[in-house]
């Protein structure tokens, strides 16, 4: 027998007005995410999302059928074979990111937006994004079928998949929030945050891939809270999700335990999970051959330094937080365009401040081994600033290049799992843990917007 999740019963005062809000949450972010990600996706110059040109590009690929990357030997590279007026509708803001003097003027858009789908093709680079799965790519793609057909403008067809994006991104967070119960202020309030916001008004996979995620663990919540296993249908949805994840960033691998700690007792899991393996194996496979190589970094070196002086990791992980540590709350609050747009101080030390209180909140229910949610999102992190290093950073370097704050949102999204039920604490945060997100939300468009314009159209 399931126990339904009752809101009301995390409340000790404010209960009305409160357990109205929270009922709400969904359709509320669903109108605000919707809104304020179409706005912050047409405000947003054309190309000024880190690496979406790379992602529109590999878009581009499936929209035309190309599920997985090519190599071209001649050519030295690593893409596909797609329309070169893409790159040329890039070139004019080529020299915006990282310079605050460069604005988006009118002669730079008209340049841009001149460049139209041709129906010519040739051999494009975008070696990072050509080994991601399709699946989060497939909304924009299909949006770009029309226009590419039709002989459109590539920036029109370009805010035309940021919009899809925000569409489909702002309702699987709505569904998200619907399903869950203890996580659902700590969901919204990563949903709500700058640099979500971002990404979801961009046309990347990383748009639905951290909503995908926040539907998954709002969902899994749901089935802790019910305590019942899911149906098979509901295992098959999150095994989609989780494996997706992996594929598109290997480093999420931990969070495969999800499916363990939503269906303990279930005899399928051990066989969802090895299905979900073998899918995960067989992308790696496929994409072995293509994958890209960097000519300043070799990760076959580093590995052997690191297990040659395993004593220096820990002195390695110490001068890589006292460099880069700094930077990573402001990257996870939001610092818009190519990390060159910063937010006000004051507004990301009171974003930090919702957040702790959204997460003191979670304990207002019954957790569910707690320990494990915990452990896969240390695990997590871990394998993130692992990958970053043999991958990304130059053989021998002291720290770690290549970790941005934002790479830690999905894994703040499963943390909320591993908060332990304290209700006498939970519910008396409660009440005030919903007012500070409200505050969040109504603050989140003037601050971005006005963070946006002063960078790219004014000064």
């Amino acid at each position: 027998m399931t126990v339904p999740c009752r809101p009301g019963t995390l409340l000790p005062w404010g209960r009305e007005l409160a357990l109205g809000f929270f009922r709400r949450l969904p359709l509320v972010y669903l109108i605000w995410g919707i809104a304020v990600g179409l706005t912050v996706a047409w405000i947003t110059p054309p190309w000024q999302v880190p690496d979406e040109t790379n992602h529109f590009l590999r878009m581009a690929q499936v929209s035309s059928g190309g599920m997985i990357g090519r190599k071209f030997v001649a050519e030295g590279l690593v893409g596909g074979m797609l329309d070169p007026g893409i790159l040329a509708s890039v070139a004019p803001y080529s020299g915006v990111p990282f310079h605050l003097e460069q604005k988006d003027t009118l002669s730079r858009e008209h340049e841009a937006r001149q460049w139209r789908w041709s129906g010519r093709s040739a051999p494009l680079p975008f070696g990072n994004t050509a080994v991601y799965p399709p699946v989060f790519y497939l909304p924009g793609a299909l949006s770009l079928i029309p226009a590419r057909l039709a002989g459109g403008s590539i920036v029109a067809s370009l805010l035309l998949a940021r919009a899809v994006d925000v569409l489909v991104g702002s309702l699987l967070i709505a569904i998200g929030l619907h399903l869950s119960c203890r996580t659902r202020p700590v969901l919204l309030a990563l949903a709500v945050l700058p640099m979500n916001v971002a990404l979801m008004a961009s046309a990347s996979q990383d748009s639905l891939l951290l909503a995908s995620l926040l539907l998954a663990v709002g969902w899994i919540d749901r089935l802790v809270a019910e305590n019942r296993p899911p149906a098979r249908w509901e295992l098959g949805v999150l095994m989609v999700i989780l494996v997706s994840s992996v594929m598109a960033r290997p480093t999420h691998l931990f969070l495969l335990g999800l499916v363990a700690l939503a269906c303990p007792r279930r005899r399928g899991t051990a066989w969802a999970m090895g299905l979900g393996a073998c899918c995960i194996i067989g992308w790696i496979v496929l994409i072995v051959p293509i994958m890209p190589h960097f000519p300043w970094s070799d990760p076959g070196a580093q590995l052997r330094g690191l297990l040659s002086h395993p004593l220096d990791i820990p002195r390695l992980a110490i001068r890589t937080l006292r460099e880069h540590g700094p930077g990573y709350p402001e990257q996870f609050i939001g610092k818009l365009g190519w990390l060159d747009t910063a937010l006000p101080v004051w507004f990301c030390r009171l974003a930090w401040v919702v957040l702790g209180g959204a997460f003191l909140s979670v304990a207002a229910g019954a957790a569910w081994r707690p320990w494990a949610a915990a452990g896969m999102v240390v695990l997590g992190v871990v394998a993130t600033f692992g990958a970053e290093y043999l991958a990304w950073t130059p053989v021998g370097k002291p720290v770690i290049d290549g970790v941005q704050g934002r790479y830690f949102l999905p894994f703040a999204a499963v943390l909320a799992l591993a908060v332990p039920g304290f209700p006498a604490v939970g519910r008396r945060v409660l009440p005030w843990a919903l007012a500070g997100v409200l505050i969040l939300m109504l603050l989140v468009p003037p601050v971005m917007l006005r963070s946006l314009v002063l960078r790219y159209y004014l000064g």
